[in-house]
């Protein structure tokens, strides 16, 4: 059977990406299997970083187009899976799963409909580039956040009303020396430029507009006209500036001001329309959370399945007095409030817990805006005994969880959990990560964390500050309860292991129905 698991947004190492690379590896053993995804990257890396095998497994570039033009791609194989979060994908393939991470509240309320239409008038009237045939997805390139294009690829441009000539600045890399980029508007030639090795350069346009609402550029970098050919990258794209006063303001409010806001406006979702959904043979929860807001946000059923922790790769080494939190460092979404427990653990320090030292791993994610939020993590520990371990190997993490004696999760705190309850945990991969490494878990009572938690058996659950202090001093100051907790913390973390994880995934496999 040839299977494709397909995620829009695989450019980090989270929870969710350990979630569907997991999968992938468990049918890698008996199938051919396809990763999907619009990134350029090193899938064997990726997969080494999260402790999953990958080496049957291949990776298949597809073009950032929208969603509905991607539908032809799915027909090609047995089994497709979609585990891309906030996309509309419908699926062409027999047989069709859909991984839900937390479902997209489209329906919910008119305000969600509002919101919607007032991003697209925004995004057209703010001159917003669209990035169309010949483009992957945004990943990293050094300390860059770029999109690679084919040798052949087109840039799609708002023209504002009354204008004759569009000037635009285009700012470029490339890996090695691509010389000559040329770019034409309708077979006319307008521009031409060198972009060097590793390094950035801009050229600017002034394009011929001749009434049209949008403008196409085709970018064309040397090679040859083969079809293997084609599909090898040319440039990387930076930046994309029109010197039109709209979109300055897009630059000034979005980008500089309001830049959390800007992220959700550059993915908007594509449509109001769950359509989709009829595609998909069945709807995979990652928690019971996550299914109660599937019903709630859809009207649909769906089966839970759990991620998988690799609880055998966890073992308790000699206790240091240490606390630990492992979360991806980004602004957006369900957010790990860093902050929060950075000034927690002051406080603590303060009030007279001495020795004790908080380490704060994960990842990093693309754009400025995560950039940021992280030097501002690094700047409130200042004199303070807290670690940062930003992008740290998997082989490192597994030591800093061993280590520890106690373990924190503060997703979700300060936010409401019926408008927000996106800003919680959905499952809380990290918490029994934690567990099975013998760390006794003080977690957020909220979002999936208490599917995992048994608050005074293996672990506290807490509502405020107050509480997470007050749980983790009685851990402190009890040595006996915490060799007791942590011992019972790691017997429950058995339950959502690989075995467990793969059972589950082979049965809603076998129940797919192929006429469906």
């Amino acid at each position: 059977m040839r299977i494709g698991v397909y995620n829009r947004h695989l450019t980090g190492v989270g929870g969710g990406e350990k979630h569907m690379l997991a999968m992938a590896e468990v049918l890698s053993r008996r199938h051919s299997v396809d990763v999907l995804t619009h990134h350029v990257l090193d899938l064997r890396a990726a997969g080494a970083q999260l402790g999953v095998d990958l080496s049957r497994v291949h990776l298949r570039p597809l073009e950032d187009r929208p969603d509905p033009e991607l539908a032809p791609a799915t027909a090609e194989y047995d089994l497709f899976i979609n585990a891309s979060d906030g996309t509309f994908l419908p699926s062409r393939a027999p047989c069709s799963l859909l991984l839900v991470y937390f479902p997209t509240p489209l329906t919910a309320t008119p305000w969600v409909r509002l919101k919607w239409h007032i991003g697209r008038w925004l995004r057209r009237a703010l001159l917003l580039p669209r990035y169309a045939d010949g483009f992957y997805g945004p990943e990293k390139f050094g300390a860059l956040t770029v999109r690679w294009a084919k040798r052949r690829a087109c840039l799609e441009l708002p023209v504002p009303p009354n204008t004759d000539t569009l000037d635009c600045r285009l700012t470029l890399t490339a890996k090695r020396r691509v010389a000559p980029v040329r770019f034409r508007v309708a077979d006319q030639h307008v521009a031409a430029c060198e972009v060097p090795a590793e390094r950035l350069t801009s050229v600017d346009i002034s394009l011929p507009v001749g009434g049209r609402r949008s403008v196409d550029v085709e970018i064309a970098s040397p090679g040859s006209e083969s079809r293997e050919a084609a599909s090898e990258l040319g440039v990387a794209v930076v930046n994309v500036q029109l010197a039109h006063a709209r979109y300055r303001l897009y630059e000034a409010v979005f980008q500089r001001w309001f830049r959390e806001l800007g992220q959700r406006l550059d993915s908007l979702y594509p449509a109001l329309d769950l359509g989709h959904l009829d595609t998909y043979d069945a709807l995979c929860a990652n928690s019971r959370y996550t299914q109660r807001w599937i019903r709630r946000y859809w009207g649909a059923e769906s089966v839970v399945f759990y991620p998988p922790v690799d609880v055998g790769l966890f073992e308790p080494l000699p206790k240091r007095r240490q606390i630990l939190s492992v979360g991806r460092f980004f602004t957006t979404g369900h957010n790990k409030k860093h902050l929060v427990m950075i000034r927690a653990f002051q406080e603590m320090v303060a009030e007279g817990v001495a020795d004790w030292e908080l380490h704060l791993a994960g990842g990093t994610s693309l754009g400025a805006a995560d950039a940021e939020y992280l030097a501002r993590v690094r700047a409130e520990t200042a004199g303070a005994p807290i670690h940062i371990h930003a992008d740290i190997p998997f082989g490192a993490l597994r030591r800093l969880y061993g280590e520890s004696a106690i373990y924190w999760h503060a997703t979700g705190y300060g936010e409401d959990p019926e408008r927000h309850p996106l800003r919680y945990e959905h499952f809380g991969l990290t918490t029994v990560e934690a567990m099975a490494a013998g760390a006794v878990p003080v977690v957020i009572d909220g979002g999936g964390q208490p599917e995992i938690v048994t608050h005074g058996a293996d672990g506290f659950l807490w509502s405020s500050t107050e509480q997470l202090k007050s749980w983790t001093r009685r851990l402190v100051g009890d040595v006996e309860l915490c060799r007791r907790m942590s011992s019972t913390a790691r017997e429950r973390s058995q339950a959502f292991g690989r075995d467990p994880f793969q059972q589950r995934l082979w049965e809603i496999v076998e129940n797919l129905n192929p006429a469906g």
